[in-house]
């Protein structure tokens, strides 16, 4: 196995910048945390993401207390509406991250309404994630319960009665980002494109596993980790930075990508990993983030 040009000081410079996350403190922020976390997609960046987010709080769409009948076509009304009153900078972005959800919007309902009912079923609340915290047999369970391997697959068909508390729609990375929001399960890693493409990277055996078992891919992750002898979970936010810079770059330049070229931009433009952070996160800013890494 080997670690990819400047990894490890990248993850050197995420730890040096930043602390875990803090414990949640009440049931709405841990339902605030689920709501953002559950917007995330293979085709939806974290700047998009962060944007619809933003509307459908404003709008009371994220009220728990509020899930009604009437929620669909409420969510479907504010998005046209926000969606003819988008202007630049990046305009043509925000259009696209609107339209991304609104493609998916009938997914969202049922995933906010089952997480919901299977929270109350199950005793999920605030003080519930607090005592699980740092228990791994708890964690491990928790996320077994609640996620499906293929959310696409599941929101498709249903669940059978043997898995009577999965939440539609929300696959192993969702819940291990709303955990992490939430100050919980920060030793996972989530198993997500970025994750598989970087352990190819590491390890070109690694074709050869099973890259769509969530627990092999924590598996290789943590021998990883144990291999560069760093911190998982500041690994594994280095690695996102990473991957989610990598896919900015045009497709002729990626394999001449590394993390030392990212750590070399950042200097070269003065930026350091809370900028990183915020252009990543933000939809006005991560046009100008991509022209600087091409």
């Amino acid at each position: 196995m080997r670690s990819p040009n400047g990894f490890e000081e990248l993850v050197d410079m995420v730890e040096a910048s930043r602390g875990k996350p803090k414990l949640l403190k009440n049931d709405v922020e841990m339902w605030d945390n689920f709501c953002w976390a559950v917007l995330l997609g293979r085709n939806r960046n974290e700047s998009q993401v962060n944007f619809v987010y933003e509307i459908l709080y404003d709008y009371g769409l994220f009220n728990r207390t509020d899930l009604s009948s009437d929620w669909l076509s409420e969510a479907r009304d504010c998005l046209s509406i926000e969606k003819d009153e988008v202007n630049d900078p990046n305009a043509k972005g925000k259009i696209a991250a609107i339209n991304k959800i609104e493609a998916e919007i009938e997914n969202l309902e049922n995933a906010l309404k089952s997480a919901d009912d299977k929270f109350k079923k199950m005793g999920i609340n605030a003080v519930y994630l607090k005592s699980i915290k740092d228990d791994k047999e708890k964690e491990d369970n928790l996320l077994c319960q609640i996620a499906s391997q293929d959310e696409t697959k599941c929101t498709k068909y249903g669940y059978s009665k043997a898995h009577p508390y999965k939440i539609q729609w929300v696959g192993y990375t969702k819940a291990i980002l709303w955990l992490h929001g939430c100050g919980i399960g920060l030793n996972y890693i989530p198993d997500n494109k970025h994750s598989t493409n970087f352990l190819d990277e590491c390890d070109e055996k690694f074709n050869t596993a099973n890259k769509s078992d969530f627990f092999v891919i924590q598996g290789r992750i943590r021998e990883f980790c144990d291999y560069i002898r760093k911190d998982i979970y500041f690994s594994g936010l280095a690695l996102w930075y990473y991957g989610a810079t990598k896919a900015l770059i045009k497709r002729t330049n990626k394999h001449l990508y590394s993390p030392k070229k990212l750590i070399k931009k950042l200097e070269d433009y003065d930026l350091d990993i809370e900028d990183l952070s915020n252009m990543l996160g933000d939809i006005e800013e991560i046009e100008d983030l991509k022209e600087i890494l091409n």
